[in-house]
């Protein structure tokens, strides 16, 4: 398939939301360690009714982190709670880095020495990376329940003499290589906070992966590379448009390392789990909106319309939840299929697909028109499954 240029018209980057048994733990984490700041959360019964939905907000470029745990929808027979404890497990035993810590955020911290210093005072673990070719450095930071999070920067002098500085490898524990970094640093007059600069995800098979960014998603791919060690391919996915937010353009990174340590889990046999679990996914209800899901990216759009229409020419299964404000959240005891008088020039639609066989899912959200509003939008529902 391939999807005529613009059917993905980005206008910005939202934010990432993540799956967690902890949503607690990991708000507070990036409160005490990374500046952010927790915001007001929508959904009614996200207080912890049922589930508990954490919302956090960083400076500068407002960038937002979700962090949820929909504990009464479908999670299979790995639940997020031995999810998180198996990440953990996984992240706290490796030197370096494994396979599964390639499912992470990247952000650009104007003050990495400020988030270096709280981390040492507060005692967490630091795996600082050197980043060949731009002089910046990657902070790998531990959030509970498996969560990381990179955060990229310029180091001083005198933190550098307190760290143990690694180099880049994706291959077993002893093998120890550079690699050139493949992000793009934000220009040095961006206003002082957290800028996001990438989604990167470990794959299977990066190169289907992102020929649908690329035929689908309307991505263009920046630089396709092996490592320098010879142990995974790295794709490098520019998300056009993003720049008119941001002044530099946001990122998509795939990186297939099938040698680096991932435990019992390969990184395919957990894109098997998410497929499982997520089924078809074509108009899905909230009764069977998985946990998992909760862990998706989201962009802001021109048009709703376009990428629906797009999607239906294609045969791409996809699903969408209304956004324009309380009235697209379903009472908690009280819930409407359909939310009602809304007005199409002030409606926003979330729409979620999955990317190829990944079980990888993607959020867009952008206006649509009355002509697609009359087809009805389905209210977020945190609180069932309503059936037995």
């Amino acid at each position: 398939v391939n999807a005529p240029a613009g059917a993905f018209d980005y206008t910005g980057v939202y934010k990432m939301t993540v799956a967690t048994s902890d949503p607690e733990a990991a708000l507070s984490f990036v409160t005490k360690y990374l500046s952010a700041t927790e915001k007001a959360q929508p959904h009614p019964g996200g207080d912890g009714t049922c589930a508990l939905v954490k919302w956090a907000l960083f400076p500068g470029s407002e960038y937002q982190m979700h962090f949820v745990n929909t504990f009464q929808k479908p999670q299979g027979d790995w639940t997020l709670t031995e999810y998180g404890e198996y990440m953990d497990d996984l992240h706290r035993g490796v030197v370096g880095i494994d396979a599964f810590m390639n499912n992470r955020v990247k952000l650009f911290f104007t003050d990495l020495d400020g988030v270096v210093e709280k981390l040492q005072e507060g005692g967490e673990e630091l795996r600082v990376f050197r980043n060949a070719g731009d002089g910046t450095y990657s902070v790998m930071t531990l959030v509970p329940t498996g969560v990381v999070i990179e955060c990229v920067g310029s180091l001083s002098e005198d933190s550098l003499a307190q760290l143990e500085i690694m180099e880049w490898s994706f291959c077993s524990l002893d093998s120890v290589s550079s690699l050139t970094s493949r992000h793009l640093t934000p220009a040095a007059d961006l206003d002082d906070g957290v800028w996001p600069l990438a989604a990167v995800y470990a794959v299977s098979d990066g190169n289907s992966t992102a020929e649908f960014f690329t035929e689908v998603l309307s991505a263009s791919l920046a630089s396709e590379a092996r490592t320098d060690d010879d142990c995974a391919n790295i794709y490098v996915l520019d998300i056009p448009g993003t720049e008119s937010q941001l002044g530099y353009t946001y990122q998509v990174h795939l990186v297939d390392a099938p040698l680096s340590p991932s435990g019992t889990l390969k990184v395919s046999d957990y894109e098997d789990y998410l497929n499982n679990l997520h089924g078809d996914i074509q108009d899905l209800d909230n009764d069977h909106y998985d946990s998992y899901m909760d862990n998706h990216i989201g962009l802001y759009i021109q048009s709703g319309d376009d990428v629906i229409n797009e999607l239906q020419s294609l045969d791409i299964p996809f699903f969408t939840r209304c956004n324009g404000g309380s009235t697209c959240y379903a009472n908690v005891t009280e819930t409407s299929s359909v939310a009602e008088g809304l007005e199409g020039d002030n409606f926003t639609a979330d729409v979620f697909l999955q990317v190829g066989n990944t079980g990888i899912i993607y959020e867009v959200l952008g206006p649509v028109s009355e002509d697609i509003l009359e087809e009805g939008f389905t209210q977020w529902d945190l609180c069932g499954p309503n059936f037995t």
